[in-house]
């Protein structure tokens, strides 16, 4: 036989709310904040340089900094290296 339990009125509207942003859709979205000051610190000609961390790869950092710079209105340019590095400059705001 099934069990009947009442819920109060709380529990039933946080059982029915929207889910809340997963803890990596938030970490995504603190990251692409950070990346977004950074590249409003730069006028055009100007560059940056990131260094990579451990397990970081330079097509997620370029995704990452796309994204941001695409929020932003700005167009970047890559320079290839070998190093562990993204090497960037605004060509255009």
């Amino acid at each position: 036989m099934v069990e009947f339990r009442k819920l109060d009125k709380e529990t039933t509207a946080a059982l029915f709310e929207k889910p809340k942003r997963s803890k990596v859709a938030e970490e995504r979205a603190r990251i692409r904040e950070e990346y977004k000051q950074y590249l409003s610190q730069l006028e055009v000609g100007e560059g940056g340089e990131l260094v990579l961390g451990e397990n970081e790869k330079k097509v997620t950092v370029r995704n990452r900094l796309n994204r941001a710079a695409k929020e932003l209105g700005i167009t970047l340019e890559y320079k290839r290296t070998r190093d562990p590095v993204v090497r960037f400059r605004v060509v255009s705001k």
